[in-house]
């Protein structure tokens, strides 16, 4: 029975060795590991069929394989990279070494797909959310920790804060968004504005509000 099963895979049959030696250890050893059989298969370089059919087999031998490898793997990171993560991964780092840059916004859905996978990646690293495994893969992608919105939108914010300590230091006093002397007084205004407005609602972050504490001291009683 076990070489008619055996054989249409192309696997070789030996009356000289009992079934009870596996053929493939390390595949028995990946799986009591927690492996998942497609995993295997993917690292060994393996038709998934013939490593199921293999396992199922050492199941009939070793009865507890298959418990040993339940119990392992729901010890494994429930973020664990799969193997459609790992195929993504792979064509965001070779998007990246061809274009130099990373993938963004764009008309083309192939582009525009991968920067959506990589943002969702990166909401997953910053919520503590990602599995060592994924950020061990993404290592390989230079950059891909920083979200390059918020980083533009961090610079504006400094930039606006330097204009207005500038502003203060020239005119010896905080600009105003009404009565206002110019254009860039408004603008300066309005953004100093916003940020009384963040503090009440709590929206500012310590960070910001401590810049503010140290470059503009008294800036919370000007409202």
């Amino acid at each position: 029975m076990l070489r008619r099963l055996y054989q249409p895979l192309g696997l070789r049959f030996s009356s000289m060795t009992g079934w009870n030696v596996s053929r493939h250890p390390e595949w028995d050893m990946m799986y009591r590991a927690g492996l998942t059989i497609r995993e295997i298969a993917e690292h060994c370089h393996a038709n998934v069929a013939t490593v199921s059919l293999h396992l199922k087999v050492r199941d009939k031998y070793e009865p507890n394989l298959k418990d040993e490898s339940q119990a392992a793997l729901s010890k494994r990171h429930p973020d664990r990279p799969t193997t459609r993560w790992r195929q993504t991964c792979k064509q965001v780092i070779e998007f990246y070494a061809a274009n130099q840059r990373l993938p963004e916004r764009s008309s083309t859905a192939y582009e525009n797909s991968m920067h959506e996978w990589l943002l969702r990646q990166r909401r997953s690293f910053e919520r503590n959310q990602m599995s060592p495994g994924k950020i061990h893969l993404l290592e390989d992608l230079p950059g891909w920790r920083i979200n390059q919105e918020k980083d533009n939108n961090e610079r504006l914010w400094h930039s606006n804060l330097l204009s207005v300590v500038k502003f203060v230091n020239e005119n010896n006093r905080f600009p105003k968004y009404h009565n206002y002397t110019s254009v860039k007084e408004k603008h300066l205004g309005i953004w100093l504005h916003n940020q009384h407005q963040k503090r009440s609602s709590n929206k500012l972050t310590n960070a910001r509000l401590a810049a503010l504490e140290e470059c503009l001291p008294g800036w919370r009683s000007f409202w």
